[in-house]
């Protein structure tokens, strides 16, 4: 007589167990499976992802490991294409694809410092998220983020001091672990400073970075290649800010003085030439400008106070920055300086060609400047400008 053998189904546990170690924790069907990483669905980032792209067609995901964040961000979206180096993170989120049903994901092999992400296609977004200090070239990254979508969030980690540099930028070499499931393959990677990591976003392409959030050295950027015509939000408590730069006659140093606002750690959410009846390449220069979100204000006062007035009056942020055009701003300057309880800076606290001084420093009576002694917001008090 023939005997059967019956095997008995493995659950689901087991199956996940046969892929490995996994990192991040799953639901399904009512079982919590995985391992201790999880990605709620109200994430802090996932939202503010669909909060600025409510329906994004097409979306590229970098370093997507086994899903975590992949599978929240497809159902929100048409089409997701999730990019990580590990085989066996693909495998797993594979897998987890699998049990969840959905269609909609890509998961794709290709290491992102060599690969050519041009070859994808065109995409309505990136999704930069927990990658780019892992790499050893974040330029070439953010380049190429560039090159195949107007849009990214990105979240990554920055250095306050640098005692390096790459390419030109100023950062810290970081030791990776290549054997750590969740490290870079390399064995280190660059972290460029805030003011650092500003100006590499605009050189290789992202004239609008709105900050998303800030905690310790983790930051959050929307980016965006089209400047836009609106002020950039920020976040909840966070007061805007406008830098207001005039100019009469002084083209020689507009580009040094535009440069050094527009890298900035905390870039500013508005930025004003005003043009006080110049004869030389003012203009020329400005307009140079405008696709960074640099605006430009022709006025024939012949008066530098009646030309902050009217930059003033050509703003709405709650927080104005006076900035001449043959100075210029060191790069922590706003981040450090501006949201120090007062609602407006009532600047004039440069010499020729020196960088900013604390306020602290230069304004008389500044102990005395609080909310509830100056007047409504976007204004300066008298005898301040």
């Amino acid at each position: 007589m023939k005997t059967t053998t019956v095997t008995k189904p493995q659950s689901l546990q087991e199956q996940m167990d046969r892929l490995g170690p996994w990192t991040t924790r799953f639901h399904v069907d009512g079982q919590v499976c995985g391992g201790g990483y999880e990605v709620s669905q109200d994430d802090a980032l996932l939202r503010s992802f669909r909060e600025r792209l409510p329906l994004p067609g097409r979306v590229l995901e970098l370093g997507c490991m086994e899903g975590g964040r992949t599978f929240p961000l497809a159902r929100r979206c048409g089409q997701v294409l999730a990019i990580d180096v590990r085989r066996e993170h693909l495998e797993r989120a594979r897998f987890m694809q699998r049990q969840l049903g959905l269609s909609n994901v890509t998961f794709f092999e290709a290491d992102l410092e060599t690969c050519d992400l041009q070859t994808l296609g065109q995409f309505d977004a990136v999704y930069n998220v927990g990658l780019l200090y892992h790499v050893g070239d974040p330029f070439r990254v953010l380049q190429q983020c560039a090159a195949i979508a107007p849009e990214m969030l990105l979240w990554t980690y920055v250095v306050d001091d640098g005692d390096a540099e790459l390419n030109g930028y100023e950062g810290r070499f970081t030791r990776e672990n290549p054997a750590d499931q969740i490290g870079g393959v390399r064995s280190r990677s660059f972290r460029p400073t805030r003011c650092e990591l500003m100006r590499m976003l605009t050189d290789t392409g992202w004239r609008n970075v709105e900050l998303v959030r800030e905690e310790n050295t983790a930051v959050a950027l929307w980016c965006r290649k089209d400047a836009g015509d609106e002020p950039t939000r920020m976040p909840t408590g966070t007061m805007s800010l406008a830098v207001i730069i005039t100019c009469h006659n002084y083209g020689r140093y507009l580009d040094e003085c535009i440069r050094s606002v527009l890298h900035q750690s905390r870039r500013p959410d508005e930025i004003v030439i005003v043009d006080d009846a110049s004869d030389d390449d003012t203009a020329e220069i400005a307009e140079r400008w405008q696709p960074a979100g640099v605006r430009y204000l022709r006025v024939d006062h012949h008066n530098v106070r009646l030309s902050r007035q009217a930059g003033l009056e050509a703003t709405r942020s709650q927080v104005v920055c006076f900035l001449d055009a043959d100075d210029f701003l060191s790069p922590d300057y706003l981040r450090s300086q501006a949201f120090v309880g007062v609602r407006c800076l009532p600047l004039r606290q440069m010499t020729t060609r020196n960088e900013h001084r604390p306020l602290s420093e230069v304004i008389e009576n500044y102990d005395e400047l609080r909310p509830h002694t100056l007047p409504e917001p976007n204004s300066v008090p008298a005898g301040y400008v």
